[in-house]
């Protein structure tokens, strides 16, 4: 065991370190040859050089300032003008860029450090998770440091920020993506926000943002309210939807609102395999609230009933909770670890940490927690074999040596005062971390033990640099029968205490960094840990590893061995960590079956998200002799598959199209960057295939479409350079070949035209496009006869779009409905029926309904009914349904949250009782709606599978096609990249 330095040290003015930032907030992104850290500060702890003190006024003063000291100073206090020289007090709580934009990059295969910028709000003290598809949610924050001065019950408190942020490790352009905002509270409208919130990644890829402090809406905000937020903790937990991009809040309060003595800040908090419950390390509701009460101490105070009698059937005071987000109910509840030690809550979370033990197969992932800092670590079996009621229990002895600590004799838990004594014990860690090794174990890093002093109410301050408890320590839990054991490591050359934190990478180590030296400046130094196993070059390692797989599927991981040919003894699936604050709610160690094969080991992936929730995982080999992998790969666990055809030769813009013919078949064809026709066909058993299609003229990197009349035919059509119409079809057969044709002249058709095509009746066809005035154009086709060309009407009203986005779709044999945006943004429809003398135009929505520069798709799942879908000009999702005899209704399918108007956008119906929907949004990530009758719409996100999101929207066509397979229940969505590759992601229901 080592630690090793990168760069210089740290020193005890602030000075030192390489990090540039401080990194109170730190999360591993699956990018980069070995993984990417990012992480970032915000406000929190910025030196500012060149304002100093006045020393001579207030020696106690006498270091450089920090922008949380500046901050603190409220211009309210014009007495504090002669403490701090060459400051705007007038803008004390300045958020502007130079203030706030502390983010950071950390390369780990070449320790190299980058400024991928900020987000446009302060998230010092916010919550994060991550979404399944590899971003980073970040929400809350702070919108105001403290002042006496703020009043309504909420001096020195923190304002929450009800932001939120996305950030696109994937992304080509802006790193940040500005999120919904959080809700206010729903019972006054007001308020709302979260500083120091717990977020965590649920079974459904969705994510929960619990507790946090509110907002302190009428100082300093843009957003003036005269009411102030009653609440000192935010107890409506809210879920952001991963696909419709919005926060729902709980109705159901959880956790204590009035009381500024209990506050259970930055709670603990894990996803309870094979329920998907939320298991809540430290309680909610505390009898402390009762004792603050009785001693007549009003700011510990809560006259509210439902903090002293909380409105749950189970007696949850003083508990560990289980908690069901969907029915907001508390299913289980058991003494809370505080009760043993009370410095698991003392009185926020943040001064222990807890993390969720290996999930072994061959255990079914039987759930155990680990919570430490306190001198006695403890163990909470959450499903224990003999039926008990889970409960708390001390691990094995500790084997690190005592210390002096200031141990409360006297007062009560939880309340100011009491008679402190100085005396020798196994040390308390104050803001250490937890991290998993591949290995199972469980590394302790950092920690402050000791007293630095009391507060103004009698309690010992846990911060100063001289009571780092610097050793590592590492935990192996009981196993195979073996009993659980501590070991103490060597020590760190740096103490990590409060805004620490640390991150396994994908080489096995640690990386430490953050903290604030002697409660002051930052620490700007980074440290790696380097295990046992990390000086053996004797190990294994992975030559090839999918970069996807699905719950439940069966994988091939290939390796080069070691000398002695160690068997391969346990694969593990370690999902990438997100810290701060003490905790590490995203990291998991998941183990799966596995049969090996020589070289090559087949493995079943996790069975389903609440043994491991979608997302990016490191995937680790380790042999007999407990050696891990070299390098852990990334690869996505979602319940999507994915292939990337090898070709990247798509146009961009472009367009794409895609058929099923036959129940083992598909096709796909894109506009090639050459203006060719590109083909892949799959067949079952078989594989992909790829070639060209023969032209007679090259596309105009524009409109495409295929259709499939009869099961032995294909059908293409594209726009030309020139304006025509062009036209390839392909018979089954000995020698099946594709033979083309020019349909319409040059000149007929908009370059930037789409088309839409439709098979009524097995032995017709009909097409569409519009041209450069805007009109729309209808060619038939019926078997013994030629193409027809005309304009579908002879009085258009409202003419196309520039990009003429148009959708044809037939609901029984004798119609037709076309759908299109009109130039105006409104959405217009016509229709035909057989025998009827001519088209039928109306409009569907009035100007303004569409985006100029959206897309529409029509579907019809039975014979009497129409569903329309089209981008909004808010870059919303609109839906339009139509059942006959009821007439069109409307509705928005997918709210958006401030991007922009670009968008594609396409349906499908696999079965008359379902519809699929997906679309890009401007980041060019695809999200996905499924109905099924009876039962409301789902949402979900088609994570990345590459480097590259799909290209958001392309002038001349559609970059994305999706299409439900014949005969099976299933949909595959085929979508152009932004490296010009072509991504295939299929979901099986």
């Amino acid at each position: 065991m080592n630690w090793r330095y990168v760069g210089e040290p740290s020193q005890t003015d602030g000075q030192g370190g390489i990090s540039q930032a401080e990194a109170v907030h730190a999360a591993l992104l699956p990018i980069g040859l070995r993984g990417t850290i990012l992480y970032f500060a915000g406000s929190g702890l910025v030196r500012l050089p060149n304002w100093k003190v006045h020393p001579e006024n207030h020696p106690e003063y006498a270091h450089t300032v920090n922008w949380e000291d500046v901050e603190n100073f409220s211009p309210y206090w014009p007495h504090l003008e002669n403490i701090i020289g060459n400051v705007d007090l007038q803008n004390a709580h300045d958020t502007t860029k130079p203030q706030i934009d502390h983010t950071r990059l950390f390369d780990c295969s070449n320790n190299l450090i980058l400024n991928p910028g900020s987000p446009d709000a302060d998230i010092f003290c916010s919550g994060h998770a991550f979404l399944p598809d590899g971003r980073l949610l970040v929400a809350g924050g702070t919108l105001e440091y403290p002042a006496d001065t703020l009043g309504g019950g909420h001096g020195e408190h923190w304002s929450g920020s009800r932001k939120s942020f996305i950030y696109q490790a994937f992304s080509r352009g802006s790193s940040w993506l500005v999120g919904p905002l959080m809700n206010r509270n729903p019972e006054t409208g007001y308020g709302g926000g979260r500083w120091y919130p717990t977020l965590i990644t649920l079974h459904t890829g969705d994510i929960i943002a619990m507790c946090g402090h509110p907002s302190i809406p009428y100082i300093y905000t843009d957003d003036f309210r005269e009411d102030d937020d009653y609440r000192h903790n935010n107890t409506k937990p809210e879920i952001f939807n991963i696909a419709t991009m919005s926060w729902r809040v709980i109705d159901k309060a959880l956790g204590v609102v009035g009381s500024d003595v209990f506050i259970p800040y930055y709670p603990r908090v894990h996803v309870v395999p094979h329920t998907g419950e939320i298991f809540i390390v430290q309680p909610m509701y505390s009898d402390d609230v009762k004792i603050c009460e009785a001693f007549d101490i009003p700011a510990g105070c809560s006259s509210i009933d439902s903090d002293i009698h909380p409105n749950y059937e189970i007696d949850v005071q003083d508990k560990s909770l289980f908690y069901n987000f969907n029915t907001q109910e508390v299913t289980n509840a058991f003494p809370g670890p505080h009760l043993i030690e009370d410095i698991y809550l003392i009185p926020t979370s943040q001064h222990t940490s807890s993390v969720m033990l290996p999930l072994l197969h061959d255990e079914n992932y039987h759930a155990r927690i680990l919570i430490t800092g306190g001198r006695i670590p403890l163990i909470a079996d959450l499903a224990p074999f003999d039926g008990s009621l889970p409960s708390w229990k001390p691990t094995a002895a500790r084997t690190i040596q005592g210390n002096q600590v200031a141990v409360n004799v006297g007062g009560h838990k939880g309340t100011p005062g009491g008679d402190y004594v100085l005396i020798d014990v196994l040390p308390q860690r104050h803001y250490l971390n937890s991290t998993l090794l591949p290995t199972g174990d469980v590394v302790i890093t950092g920690g402050v033990s000791g007293f630095s002093g009391f507060d103004k109410d009698g309690k010992p301050i846990y911060l100063d640099d001289v009571d780092g408890v610097r050793e590592v320590e590492i935990y192996t839990p009981a196993q195979n029968g073996e009993p659980d054991s501590w070991i103490t490591g060597p020590p760190a050359n740096e103490v990590r205490g409060y805004h620490s934190t640390a991150l396994l990478i994908p080489d096995g180590r640690i990386w430490t960094a953050g903290s604030q030296i002697n409660d002051g400046p930052a620490n700007l130094a980074i440290e790696f840990f380097e295990p046992d196993y990390f000086q053996n070059q004797d190990r294994i390692q992975i030559e090839n590893s999918p970069e996807t797989v699905t719950y439940g599927q069966t994988f091939t991981v290939s390796f080069i061995g070691t000398e002695n040919n160690s068997p391969v003894k346990r694969v593990v699936f370690m999902r990438l960590g997100s810290v701060t604050h003490s905790f590490d709610g995203d990291q998991r160690y998941i183990s799966v079956p596995f049969i090996q094969y020589g070289n090559k080991v087949e493995c079943n992936a996790p069975p389903d998200s609440t043994i491991a929730p979608p997302g990016y995982y490191m995937l680790w080999l380790i042999d007999e002799l407990n050696m891990p992998c070299k390098y852990a790969p990334f690869v996505l666990l979602s319940k999507f598959g994915f292939n990337q055809f090898a070709v990247q030769n798509a146009a961009i813009p472009g367009g794409i199209a895609a058929v099923s013919r036959v129940p083992g078949s598909i096709e796909v064809m894109w506009i090639g960057n050459d203006g060719s026709i590109q083909d892949a066909n799959w067949y079952a058993g078989q594989g992909w295939n790829f070639g060209a299609i023969p032209y007679q003229v090259r596309a105009s990197k524009g409109g495409i479409a295929v259709l499939s009349r009869i099961p032995e035919s294909l059908e293409l059509f594209w726009v030309g350079e020139d304006g025509s119409i062009q036209d390839a079809f392909w018979y089954s057969g000995p020698n099946p070949i594709w033979q083309t044709f020019t349909l319409a002249d040059q000149g007929s058709a908009s370059t930037r035209s789409t088309i839409a095509a439709a098979s009524r009746i097995p032995n017709s066809m009909e097409i569409f496009w519009a041209d450069d005035n805007g009109i729309l154009w209808h060619s038939a086709w019926y078997d013994g006869n030629q193409w027809q060309k005309a304009p579908l009407l002879s009085q258009q009203t409202v003419k196309t779009g520039l990009s003429a986005r148009i959708s044809v779709v037939s609901r029984i044999p004798n119609s037709l409905e076309l759908f299109w945006i009109g130039e105006d943004g409104s959405v217009n429809g016509t229709f035909w029926y057989e025998g009827q003398d001519g088209w039928t135009e109306y409009e569907l929505r009035p100007a303004g309904s569409a985006s100029l520069s959206g897309d529409i798709s029509a579907v019809s799942r039975i014979a009497d009914t129409i569903e329309v879908f089209w981008i909004g000009p808010d870059g919303s999702v609109q839906d339009a349904n139509w059942y006959d005899g009821r007439g069109w209704h409307f509705s928005p399918l997918f709210s958006a949250f401030g991007e922009t108007n670009i968008g594609s956008v396409k349906a499908v119906s696999r079965s008359a009782q379902t519809i699929d929907v997906c679309w890009t949004d401007i980041t060019g990530v695809v999200r996905h709606a499924n109905w099924e009758e009876g039962s409301e719409w789902q949402f979900d996100i088609v994570p990345k599978n590459s480097g590259y999101y799909a290209i958001p929207f392309s002038y001349n066509a559609s970059p994305i096609s999706v299409v439900a397979r014949n005969g099976t229940n299933s949909i595959e969505f085929f979508y152009i990249l932004q490296n010009s590759a072509i991504q295939d992601a299929y979901l099986y229901y």
